[in-house]
């Protein structure tokens, strides 16, 4: 039953790569890439404000750098708690790095409530995700966090975290 979540996976993702993580309007590519030039030069008011439009209309990649930029502090206060809700937002639209940064989060308990089930489910659909963002080394470090995050787990807790990503991935091919 394992194998076939990284199928299902792929054929989510073949099915929605038009839409949700970079619509291919030439409106909002525009718009997203003057957000990207506001922010190469320091102008993150700017930036933010772009951002933060298009994340507001399911722009993931916006999503994920809002999350970033209140990490940060850049063109807004820092606040981990907006950070982690734009990062989560950017994940449950399938962006890879999201995925990740949000497992990160519930294992550490940072702008989030700690929360190892949920942790290793956002590690599980991380290491699954065929994005781009994930490829190479960042997928090995994903399923290394992955597995030794596991280790602190009762493998109820495992049993539990895999089947919420199995239903994740279920819920977002629909």
């Amino acid at each position: 039953m394992k194998s076939l979540i990284p199928i299902i996976y792929l054929l989510l993702v073949l099915l929605t790569s038009c839409s949700p993580c970079r619509p291919h309007s030439s409106a909002i590519e525009r718009s997203y890439d003057r957000g990207i030039e506001l922010y190469k030069n320091n102008q993150f008011e700017a930036a933010f404000r772009a951002f933060h439009d298009l994340a507001e209309n399911g722009h993931s990649e916006s999503a994920f750098l809002l999350g970033k930029m209140y990490d940060f502090g850049e063109g807004t206060f820092q606040n981990y708690y907006k950070s982690a809700y734009w990062y989560l937002t950017a994940a449950e639209r399938g962006y890879g790095e999201a995925q990740y940064i949000i497992a990160g989060r519930y294992e550490d308990g940072l702008g989030v409530k700690k929360d190892r089930v949920m942790s290793h489910m956002w590690y599980t659909i991380a290491s699954q995700n065929p994005g781009t963002s994930m490829k190479g080394k960042r997928w090995c470090t994903i399923k290394t966090s992955a597995n030794k995050f596991a280790e602190y787990l009762t493998p109820e807790q495992i049993q539990n975290a895999e089947a919420l990503a199995k239903n994740w991935v279920v819920r977002i091919s629909r």
